[in-house]
């Protein structure tokens, strides 16, 4: 058999060997950087400076362009040296390597292993899944386009209005416990990683997702997420992407430098978003939403027909010292790879990390690595919350506090069935109360402060919640 012959062999095995560096390189990460560093250095061109200020922000930022491409050159290199060394092995021997790599039998060949050496690659992004988010999820042009498409052929008008469910709570409240707990009931239908890229246009992502090489891990193949906090996630995992609606549809208008202030909704716009949530909820389940960025737009989801909001807060202290934990967790994995900074805000997760920003209006305090800021950024964010809620006036809008759903899931799960008309048992929710026991410890006397007016503020929502 003439594929058994050495020549054969050798040209194979190169193209093994070369797709294994591909996924195992990390060209995804150097290719980004770069296109990164060449934007800004195209920004920088365009930029009105005087012209001295500019030129060295040009020559800086072409400085950076020059080394990223040099890097992502140097590594390309090594990925396709086995195809080189073949070449040189054939050039020695006088072969027609040609003959070999441009045939077909070696083309089929590598685009099987392509496929399934990226299926059955560890990380949660590959170089592919990279340059495929980055392309359509910060590229508006795509996301209009598809939607427009989506919206034209697909979304279907006057539809049946379902229930709703929205959470929602300052990030580590607990929402993403709740989220998964009720998701796995299977009365609930929300957006899932699957969605992605395409979330804005559910009918044309699964057409995409059928034809690409985006990953589709199995239940077996969970990973826990860069939070390290004990949530495994896998590609039917539920998550907060309908915030990506809201960023294009709002044009990214509330999304400023260092804050992202509460949002002004118009009645179309809140159409178009139950048109969109009722094509999502194509079984007509209860759409279920986490989206901590929803307390931004409280008194416009409170609008919507059938729905209800749970807003989570749990104890300040813990809360914040969670919240801190998290911003140097992501402060290290952004350095590392700037991929998940950018994949971040193309999400809009701004509670924590090197693009954190506050909610409502700015911090006072500078330092982010304080316990102080956390509590500054709690209290005012949670006071500001419950002004809203009492000036709804609205019986759908319900406080619950992450302690009282440990210790009481039972008064949780009766109100969601009470809510919903459901059947939902004890025994599918499990609740785990995370707080570290605090040691004692002597703060300093504006954070011992500040922590005081923190839980009163706490116990004065509790009094009003539900649990």
């Amino acid at each position: 058999m003439k594929y058994l012959e050495i020549n054969w062999l050798l040209a194979f095995l190169s193209i093994i060997i070369t797709i294994l560096f591909f996924f195992n390189f990390k060209i995804g990460k150097l290719f980004f950087n770069f296109l990164l560093a060449y934007k800004e250095f195209i920004i920088s061109y365009f930029e009105k400076k005087e012209d001295s200020a500019k030129l060295k922000k040009i020559i800086l930022n072409l400085k950076k362009t020059l080394k990223q491409g040099f890097k992502l050159f140097c590594l390309i290199l090594i990925i396709i040296c086995p195809i080189i060394f073949l070449y040189i092995y054939g050039n020695y021997y006088d072969l027609k390597i040609n003959d070999y790599f441009l045939s077909l039998e070696v083309l089929i060949f590598s685009i099987f292993c392509f496929i399934l050496i990226g299926k059955f690659s560890e990380k949660t992004y590959n170089p592919y899944d990279r340059l495929i988010h980055n392309t359509i999820l910060n590229n508006r042009f795509i996301l209009n386009f598809t939607y427009d498409i989506e919206k034209k052929f697909f979304i279907k008008k006057n539809k049946p209005v379902s229930d709703k469910l929205f959470i929602c709570g300052y990030a580590r409240a607990g929402t993403t416990a709740i989220l998964n707990n009720l998701y796995s009931t299977g009365y609930f239908i929300s957006l899932l990683y699957n969605n992605l890229p395409f979330a804005l246009s559910p009918k044309i992502n699964d057409y995409f997702r059928k034809l690409s090489l985006l990953k589709k891990n199995s239940v077996e193949k969970k990973l826990e997420r860069a939070h390290k906090d004990g949530i495994f996630i896998d590609q039917n995992s539920p998550e907060a992407f309908e915030e990506i609606f809201w960023k294009y549809k709002l044009n990214n208008n509330y999304i400023k430098d260092h804050i992202i202030e509460a949002n002004k909704i118009e009645e179309k716009t809140l159409i178009d978003f139950e048109e969109y949530i009722s094509h999502i909820n194509k079984k007509d389940k209860i759409y279920l939403s986490k989206n901590n960025n929803n307390i931004l737009r409280i008194q416009s989801l409170v609008k919507i027909k059938n729905s209800n909001i749970f807003i989570i807060l749990r104890e300040p202290l813990s809360h914040c010292l969670s919240l801190l934990n998290q911003h140097i967790n992501f402060i290290k994995l952004q350095n590392e790879d700037k991929f998940i900074l950018e994949y971040m805000n193309s999400l809009g997760h701004y509670e924590f990390g090197l693009n954190q920003k506050s909610f409502f209006s700015k911090n006072l305090t500078q330092d982010k690595l304080s316990l102080y800021y956390w509590l500054y950024e709690w209290k005012k964010n949670y006071e500001k919350v419950l002004l809203t809620v009492n000036s709804c006036k609205s019986e759908s809008i319900y406080f619950i506090t992450y302690e009282g759903l440990c210790e009481n899931k039972h008064l949780f799960i009766k109100k969601i069935n009470d809510l919903y008309e459901l059947d939902i048992n004890e025994t599918e929710i499990n609740f785990i109360n995370k707080n570290k026991t605090q040691k004692e410890h002597t703060f300093p006397e504006n954070e011992f402060k500040l922590i005081n007016e923190c839980k009163e503020l706490y116990n004065k929502i509790k009094d009003q919640s539900l649990i």
